[in-house]
């Protein structure tokens, strides 16, 4: 080899792999969020004196021969003086007698390697390790010295060391193996779709330059493997250390699968694994931690998980449950763990950017080496509200208070904080908003969470109603945590009913502290208009590139028809019933095949299905229902087949789960019906959106309720044209679709055609599909 490889770890990490045993403890433990250990350190590193230096980097690389593996990391503190100390600080809402002897002995492990590695950059005979263990709510400390030789902590890192090298052999015979087959990777296909090929090459720029990259590219375009090819790419350059696909949908997982097993046929050598939500992949319910077969001793069996799962490319849920259930492992647990050397992690957006779930072993620190794909990126702005908005209610405390015991500490406090809702229904009815969080509530979730753990920590028996009610509070606590004046609180009283929600308006900022942490990050969808809307909301910067593609598909393939003399707003729904039933005939009367028609709520879907099933008893219907599962919904999709011998019309809502994601290629779906703009309900959160932004000079009209509106609009549209071969209709049914603030947000190879009724429709169909079949005497 004419280069040394170099394998770098974290020196936490490295202590963890090696050291850990035991068993598998709520996440949390007892100890603080991220920014109150943020805040904790700071105020301890204050109190020090001016021998005292603060945030010490440390970096040891030692040459193996075929190898060098490279330790980082950064001490919370050092003494300097005669005698040198390393201070290892953690923050805690534990009594100190109640944090677990592993968590210490894990604590003083991470302190010594930093000892060690201190100590030979400064040539040291000895120096002491202290854990100073801060408790963010009373503010007291707990201090511990522990005196090292270099002898001593010579030992220590060789004990250490000797159990990680192992694996790291295997990890470094794996990137070498990676490495050569991603510089001689080959797009895996004969040639590039049209605007593919510019896709990819500004997604391998972005990645290049380190700046984040906004595209609209339409459907069929092949945006998925347009994405990870380029990144690929990138990472032979070495311009990442991992890759991170986000989705929203099952749909883009397996899309994203298809695309690397794509790759893998050319020779692509990649680690890659689906993560799977913990509430379907746990193998209890409920989730107990404190009693679970699967996380008592996890620890200790681990290791041998990840080495039997090392030895597969993609690890998906099938594979992950399999493995956990012969080692006796949590398997969301050891999906995380796993991910930590895969080279591609598929998973929903929360991981990223949650502030409850997100992966901290990745996004933790400052600054990381990860890049981000972002599909379908125009559901993370409502995503991201909904991931920095928390909710409380009276009615859950007091359910959840009937099962605590009578004098147990988390019931006295759940009963403090029971009283402070009810000086809320005292003091109001209806709604109330406010600037400022609920000061006055918070103190109270601190200590019922802080009671909670206690009792898990003791294996206090706790039930599903406790274990979400203490989640949720965490959540709130967090959520308070960010509060700002992008942030209200909103009150509802209904009845004997209390709800209090920290609900969040505008989630640019919060998107933009995590996007800081990458190097680059790409969101690609077929709907980002405007691009104004969506780089401002998803944490774009000056320094952002935007790409819009348009669509590889000839122009006369869809026919496009807007009914602008139908009023569908919801005052008028009742009375338009008739025409949209008229409308929705005529356009399944043009030809025969299926069609789906979206509309904005389920009590506009039914009231119109009733009349047009009365007055077409013979056309085959299918209606989506609420609520479906994931069997009801590959039911419902598994009717529009080809193979159909006669017209289907099914009946569905915009933005569910047929509104996108969907792929109905050729003749499983020729035509679709968009009934009214999509204007999300009026709300009061809604409304608040609109005025946070009209007072920063921004349309708040269309930044709350026209901008997802019409997103929903076209991404139902995109259903119909998947494909270079495809050909449909779609006809668009609102009187507002003729007015310029919508029309400017149609695509720029639509050719409207506006009519006045079904008439009019019906002929344009009769032109649309005669030429669409003199054109293309074939299809």
């Amino acid at each position: 080899m004419n280069e040394t490889v170099t394998l770098k770890i974290a020196a936490r990490e490295l202590v963890e792999f090696t050291l850990r045993s035991g068993d598998l403890r709520r996440r949390n433990g007892g100890f603080s969020s991220a920014l109150e250990g943020m805040i904790g350190h700071r105020k301890v590193q204050k109190s020090r004196g001016d021998n005292y230096q603060a945030e010490v980097t440390v970096r040891h690389v030692h040459d193996y021969g075929d190898f060098s593996l490279e330790i980082g990391g950064r001490i919370d503190g050092v003494f300097q003086g005669d005698q040198v100390t390393i201070e290892e600080i953690k923050t805690t809402r534990l009594p100190f007698d109640e944090i677990a002897q592993q968590a210490i002995e894990l604590h003083l492990a991470q302190g010594k390697l930093y000892a060690w590695m201190y100590a030979r950059e400064h040539k040291l005979e000895s120096l002491w390790v202290q854990l100073t263990y801060f408790n963010v709510d009373n503010h007291e400390t707990k201090i511990s010295r522990y005196p090292f030789s270099m002898e001593e902590l010579d030992a220590f890192f060789k004990r250490v060391i000797t159990i990680y090298l192992a694996w790291a052999k295997q990890v470094l015979a794996w990137q070498q193996a990676r490495d050569a087959s991603l510089k001689q990777l080959t797009f895996p296909f004969p040639e590039f779709r049209a605007g593919q090929r510019r896709f990819s090459v500004e997604v391998f720029r972005s990645i290049e330059a380190k700046r984040r990259l906004f595209v609209q590219a339409p459907t069929g375009i092949g945006k998925t493997i347009g994405a990870l090819f380029p990144a690929l790419k990138a990472r032979a350059d070495g311009a990442y250390d991992k890759l991170f696909f986000l989705t929203a949908k099952t749909m883009g997982a397996e899309l994203a699968t298809g695309a690397l097993n794509a790759m893998r046929q050319k020779g692509l050598k990649l680690k890659s694994i689906f993560l799977t939500a913990k509430s379907k992949v746990c193998f209890n319910d409920p989730c107990d931690p404190e009693t679970c077969e699967y996380t008592l001793g996890y620890y200790d069996r681990i290791r041998d998980a990840i080495e039997a799962l090392f030895t597969r490319d993609h690890l998906d849920r099938a594979g992950i449950e399999e493995v956990a259930r012969e080692f006796r492992v949590c398997p969301f647990e050891l999906s995380l763990d796993c991910a930590t050397w895969c080279d591609l992690v598929v998973c929903d957006y929360n991981y990223v950017f949650d502030p409850g779930v997100y992966l901290r072993r990745f996004f933790g620190e400052e600054k990381s080496k990860h890049v981000l794909l972002v599909d379908e990126a125009h559901n993370l702005v409502d995503r991201a509200r909904d991931m920095y908005t928390a909710t409380l209610d009276k009615a859950t405390i007091l359910a959840v208070k009937r099962f605590l015991p009578k004098g147990s500490e988390a019931g006295k406090r759940l009963g403090q904080i029971n009283r402070w809702f009810l000086a809320v229904r005292k003091e109001m009815d209806g709604e109330r908003v406010d600037r400022d969080p609920p000061k006055k509530l918070l103190p109270g979730l601190h200590r019922f969470c802080a009671a909670c753990e206690e009792d898990f920590a003791m294996g206090v028996e706790s039930d599903a109603a406790l274990l979400a009610f203490y989640f949720d509070a965490r959540r709130f606590i967090r959520t308070a945590e960010f509060y700002d004046d992008r942030f209200r609180t909103i009150y509802r009283v209904a009845k004997k009913d209390v709800e209090v929600k920290i609900y969040n308006l505008d989630p640019s900022q919060l998107l933009d502290d995590t996007l800081k942490k990458c190097p680059a990050a790409v969101f690609f969808s077929a709907t980002l208009t405007p691009f104004d809307y969506y780089a401002r909301l998803l944490g774009g910067n000056p320094k952002s590139g935007l790409l819009r593609l348009g669509s590889p598909f000839p122009r006369e393939h869809l026919g496009v028809f807007v009914a602008d003399r139908v009023a569908t707003t919801y005052r008028k729904r009742d009375t338009s019933k008739g025409a949209v039933s008229a409308l929705i005939a005529t356009l399944a009367a043009g030809r025969r095949g299926n069609y789906l028609v979206y509309f904005p709520s389920y009590a506009y879907l039914e009231a119109v299905y009733h009349v047009f099933h009365a007055a077409y008893p013979n056309t085959d219907t299918l209606v989506q229902q609420r609520r479906m599962d994931d069997a009801q919904r590959a039911n419902f999709l598994s009717h529009f087949d080809r193979a159909n011998e006669q017209t289907r019309v099914g009946f569905a809502v915009m933005g569910g789960a047929f509104g996108e994601g969907i792929d109905l290629v050729g003749d499983r779906l020729i035509g679709a019906v968009v009934v009214g703009v999509g204007l999300p309900q009026l709300c009061l959160e809604r409304d608040l959106i609109r005025a946070h932004f009209s007072a920063s000079g921004e349309d708040g009209f269309s930044y709350a309720y026209q901008y997802p509106g019409m997103n929903r609009v076209l991404q139902t549209a995109g259903r119909v044209i998947r494909g270079e071969r495809d050909r449909g209709v779609v006809c668009l049914i609102d009187e507002r679709f003729a007015q310029h603030r919508y029309r400017e947000l149609f695509p720029d190879e639509w050719q409207p055609h506006f009519i006045d009724g079904p008439e009019r429709l019906s002929t344009e169909l009769k032109y649309f599909w005669g030429e669409s079949e003199t054109n293309n005497p074939g299809s």
